[in-house]
Formats: structure tokens, sequence, C-alpha cells
């Protein structure tokens, strides 16, 4: 470890998923860069966590329990108080990382100054396998597209395209942010807090591929309206609190409600 490695925090939050968790932990503790502390925060008591960590054998692993409440941001949160790091990173239970990860980050973050730093990420099936485009060549016009928009300002009010699994952000920012607790948006809290983060600062983005983020089948449908509503929402809470401009509130709500009509639009007609 040189004088330039500061300690980074990861906060892994879970629940009920001690093979999926220890997947993580691994991916974590692999890592070239060596100066971290891992706060796993557990919602809701879980002896299999226990054993898994205890089996590990790492004295960088601090295991927390809380009482379920079925909102990760509280998890989040606690994780963040029992952290000691100068940067704090995230990663949820069922990603994985690459073991060069920190170690680029740490050197991009210092290199330009970042407070706020995401990165991208594979795609993964849930047992592990990456998840191939249906067109290869359309869908690579269209992230190279993107890439080129994740670094304007304005393009985040739109889209939620980071992975919280990627980010790595500065004390400094997180001792003025905390999670949203709202119940109305839990599976929207990262949106919100990296909503309020982007009104003051700049969110820097790093082209490469550092984290294994897991899909699992769903009712895309369904999630998508639910998640398009969300959004919505935040907007207009974030309007009221003054972290938003009135510009990128009714950019982000047109683009949102344009997406929850086609969502609406596809199901009707699946049903004829």
């Amino acid at each position: 470890m040189t004088l330039y490695e500061p300690l980074i925090s990861v906060i892994v939050t879970t629940y009920n998923r001690p093979v999926y968790l220890g997947n993580c932990l691994r991916s974590i503790l692999k890592q070239s860069y060596v100066n971290f502390e891992i706060i796993v925060v557990s919602d809701g008591r879980n002896d299999e966590n226990k054993v898994m960590i205890d089996s590990l054998q790492d004295s960088r692993l601090f295991y927390y329990e809380l009482e379920h409440s079925g909102l990760p941001a509280i998890s989040r949160n606690y994780g963040i108080t029992k952290s000691n790091g100068t940067y704090i990173a995230f990663c949820d239970d069922d990603d994985t990382w690459h073991d060069q990860k920190l170690a680029i980050q740490e050197q991009f973050i210092r290199s330009n100054n970042c407070h706020f730093l995401f990165c991208d990420a594979y795609r993964i099936d849930a047992g592990g396998s990456l998840i191939v485009p249906f067109h290869p060549v359309l869908n690579s016009f269209i992230i190279n597209t993107e890439k080129l928009l994740f670094r304007s300002k304005w393009y985040i009010y739109g889209k939620n395209y980071i992975t919280l699994s990627s980010v790595v952000v500065h004390r400094e920012l997180i001792d003025q942010i905390n999670y949203c607790v709202n119940p109305n948006f839990r599976g929207s809290e990262d949106y919100h807090f990296i909503l309020k983060i982007n009104y003051n600062y700049k969110l820097c983005y790093l082209d490469e591929k550092l984290v294994y983020y897991r899909v699992h089948e769903k009712n895309l449908s369904k999630s998508r309206k639910e998640g398009y509503q969300r959004s919505i929402e935040i907007l207009s809470m974030l309007k009221n609190d003054n972290n938003i401009s009135l510009g990128c509130q009714i950019i982000g709500k047109l683009i949102y409600y344009f997406k929850l009509s086609v969502v609406i639009l596809i199901e009707k007609l699946s049903f004829k």
C-alpha cells in the first residue's frame, strides 16, 4: 500500500441471499487494491450469513443485522454510519466486481479530482451467465450514443442509467446526502440519492466494465411501469425541496410520461 491509497468503505446490503452474498464478498476480497473495509448490513437476522462471513476469515469484514424493514435505504444509511473510509463504494449482494475495480477507480478519481464516479457493467442472468443482446449491432450503436450523453448533466433526469454497484463517492458528499427512507420510493432510492448529488456535483463516468450486474427474471412490464411512476414522484419531490431546476423536472417528467404511455400501450396491444 502507498501513501496515496485512501481507505474505501464498501457498503453491502443484503436480505436472505447468503449464496449470492458469498460470491459478492469473495469478489470484493480479491481486489488488488487492499486498503478497504466491507460493511455488510442484513435487513433481518440470518444465521447462514454469519457462518459464511466467519468462514471468509478477513479482518476487513464487518457484519451487522437490523430489524427487517424491507427498505434498502435504512440498511445503506446504517452501513454508512459504521464506515470509516474517505470514499464510500456500494455493491448489491447479488452483484460482483472485477478484481481491479477499486484500483482502477481510485486512480481515476485521483487523476480527475472526482467526488462521484461510476463505471460501466456487464449484465448477467440469475445463474451468472453473460446476457447477450438480441441485436448486437443496434445495441452497440445505442450504448455508444448513450456514453456521450452520460457526460451531460441533464440526461440522468430522464433515465436512471447508473448501476449502484459501480459507484464510488467521496464521504464529503455522503455526509450531506443520506438515502431517502420513504417507502414509496422503494426500488428507486438510488435514483433519488444520485439526482440530489447531480444537482450540486459532477457525476464522473469511467468507460470500463468493472461490475457484473445481475438481472433477475420478473414482470418487466410491471416493474418498468412502477419504476417510471416512482421516478415522476421523485422529480416532483426534488423540485419541492429545491434540489432540481424547474427545467430539468419538466424534461424528466415528459420523458417518463412518454415511456409510461408506451409500456401501457404495449400492454393493451398484447391483451388484444
